[in-house]
């Protein structure tokens, strides 16, 4: 399924537009798109072994992130960027992988040696990823909040459990369907310290974790006290922080 073949460097080069061309320079197209997606290290899916991105019946959440192929920037380590329409992506939560699609009939999964930050952009939703060796070696992490202060970050860790359910007609038990469950692990990124830190959605942690905020830390509980202590809340308390 997981071919590795030179075809990767050929397919990217055939597929680079005039416009890709004249917009990131023939150095930068020979030497940054060869590294994002070395043939030696990245994968292609081909025909019948495409990604199935749609919902399936009887089976709750996906495996991917978007339900279908969107836009997105990808940054590299020297701080070149990818912004071409013609490169579509999606993230796989199972595999943790980037993968990118030209045509739709050929998906690559992206190496990420090279990447230091994605974009991807349904229209509706987006998604920013970076690579954090020190939260996830080797994976990409989705930054929720970033500003002068600190920095939000989720890790997320997707498993598949299938259907345990079970009837002989007098009894019946367990979940008729297939779902995708989401684990997700927060860190909080202190700029003045240094320090990542390991969060947990508990207003006790919070206090801790923030210890040097507590007038705007109390003031934001005041304000959110009926609201459940969830991603979103600790997004906006990040992002309240950091005013």
């Amino acid at each position: 399924m997981k071919s590795r073949s030179i075809l990767f460097v050929l397919l990217l080069a055939s597929a680079l537009t005039a416009d890709a061309q004249s917009d990131l320079g023939s150095q930068f197209v020979q030497n940054t798109f060869a590294d994002l997606i070395p043939a030696q290290g990245s994968h292609i899916y081909p025909g019948s072994f495409l990604p199935q991105m749609q919902r399936q019946v009887d089976t709750r959440g996906s495996r991917f992130l978007f339900n279908n192929w969107v836009s997105g920037i990808v940054t590299d380590t020297g701080n070149h960027t990818v912004d071409n329409p013609a490169y579509l992506y999606n993230y796989d939560k199972i595999d943790k992988s980037l993968l990118l699609t030209l045509d739709k009939r050929t998906v690559l999964e992206i190496n990420y040696d090279a990447i230091k930050s994605v974009i991807l952009d349904s229209g509706v939703r987006k998604v920013e990823f970076e690579s954090l060796p020190s939260i996830e070696n080797g994976h990409l992490v989705e930054c929720l909040a970033k500003g002068s202060r600190y920095c939000l970050y989720k890790a997320l860790k997707t498993k598949f459990v299938r259907s345990d359910y079970f009837s002989d007609g007098l009894v019946e038990r367990g979940d008729p369907d297939n779902c995708y469950v989401d684990e997700a692990t927060y860190y909080v990124f202190n700029k003045e310290s240094g320090e990542m830190r390991l969060v947990v959605l508990k207003k006790k942690v919070l206090k801790e974790v923030f210890a040097r905020e507590k007038p705007k830390l109390n003031g934001y509980f005041s304000q959110h006290k009926d609201e459940e202590t969830g991603e979103e809340y600790l997004q906006g308390l990040v992002e309240f922080l950091n005013q």
